[in-house]
């Protein structure tokens, strides 16, 4: 199907659901944007719910809703479109999780939350517990998460402890705690990373049964959260 008008009502869905976090609750739908996003998605054997794209990708697909190149920056959150979008349905993940884990709590930055995602993916970190973080599905999360949404369960939840029964829980921390590279961790292992500004709220970090810390020798105060992650993720997953 052909749409050439920005009033179409398809057209609409979409940027609703690009714009607005409460339509993607209600509806539990989000979207992608961008060739590798979107054949990314479709290489991990998930199923579209719809399809849009420009003439130059019409080939791929049998039943994609095929647009000008004005819609297409009309649906675009980027200075330069590339032409295909995807709606999507959000991934449920699965009731039990993995040895080791990683708690996102109060996280505010989409960009780190994806970043993270995606590093949690090239390590074989299965499982992600998000407990009051910035939306995982919006645009940017989903940009910087590269196609690793699909590769990972998210565990949307405002009591992670709940989930983290027979886990060992780390607490990783600014200052005061374990140096990260002395930690054991044992078979069944959960890092809880904080907020970029105030850190993990606490009432999290109270129930946690160790502080860890990343001891920097250099001058700065403190690291990015994503940067902070890939350190702790990378030591969490060292003995495996």
């Amino acid at each position: 199907m052909e749409i050439t008008s920005t009033d179409n009502a398809q057209i609409k869905e979409y940027i609703k659901l690009s714009k607005h976090k409460k339509y993607r609750d209600e509806t539990g739908l989000f979207v992608l944007e961008g060739e590798r996003l979107v054949f990314d998605m479709i290489k991990s054997g998930v199923a579209p719910v719809k399809i849009f794209c420009i003439d130059k990708f019409s080939e791929s697909f049998s039943d994609a809703f095929i647009i000008t190149d004005i819609i297409a920056d009309k649906m675009s959150t980027q200075p330069s479109s590339q032409g295909i979008f995807a709606i999507c349905r959000k991934p449920v993940p699965e009731n039990s999780l993995g040895d080791k884990v990683i708690v996102l709590a109060g996280l505010s930055d989409p960009g780190n939350i994806g970043t993270i995602i995606r590093t949690a993916d090239a390590m074989g970190i299965t499982d992600i517990i998000a407990a009051d973080t910035a939306d995982i599905y919006s645009p940017k999360c989903t940009r910087a998460a590269m196609g690793s949404l699909f590769h990972v369960n998210i565990h949307e939840t405002k009591k992670p402890f709940e989930l983290l029964s027979g886990y060992t829980t780390y607490a990783a921390i600014v200052g005061e705690g374990t140096d990260i590279r002395q930690v054991n961790f044992p078979q069944k292992s959960a890092i809880i990373i904080g907020n970029e500004a105030h850190g993990i709220p606490e009432e999290i970090a109270s129930q946690a049964g160790m502080h860890v810390t990343i001891n920097m020798t250099g001058n700065a105060e403190s690291l990015n959260a994503a940067a902070a992650a890939a350190i702790l993720i990378w030591e969490l997953r060292r003995e495996t």
